[in-house]
């Protein structure tokens, strides 16, 4: 995804200034980062907060992924889908529903279909 997916990067002088930003760059794009500097508790800093930036990456990209799969699905509404136990075609009907992620809550329209001769619920499949 990044340009430098792959990669590895040592940046000196890392603690601060244009090494550090270059650290947070490098990381940013992808690339496997090592960092120096002689100051150790400014390499810990740095570490700290490449680490962070990835996890927030993460969850911001996990809960976009969350999103886009559940509306694409949900756009489907009105359509039929068939039922899991009996091979019915189904009506899905969407609700919105707010579901709790690690960073905060999430507005998502959510498909269901209700199968009226096994009487079952079932969520359908993009």
């Amino acid at each position: 995804m990044g340009r430098l997916d792959g990669k590895r990067a040592l940046v000196t002088g890392a603690g601060a200034g244009i090494g550090r930003a270059v650290a947070h760059v490098f990381a940013a794009e992808g690339a496997e980062v090592a960092v120096t500097d002689i100051a150790q508790d400014r390499i810990d800093q740095v570490v700290s907060e490449i680490e962070d930036a990835g996890q927030k990456l993460g969850r911001f990209l996990s809960r976009l992924s969350q999103t886009r799969l559940a509306n694409e699905v949900a756009a489907g509404e009105g359509l039929a889908r068939a039922c899991p136990t009996c091979g019915r075609e189904c009506k899905i009907e969407t609700s919105q529903r707010t579901v709790t992620a690690l960073d905060g809550p999430l507005e998502i329209m959510e498909p269901q279909a209700h199968c009226p001769v096994c009487r079952r619920d079932f969520f359908p499949s993009a």
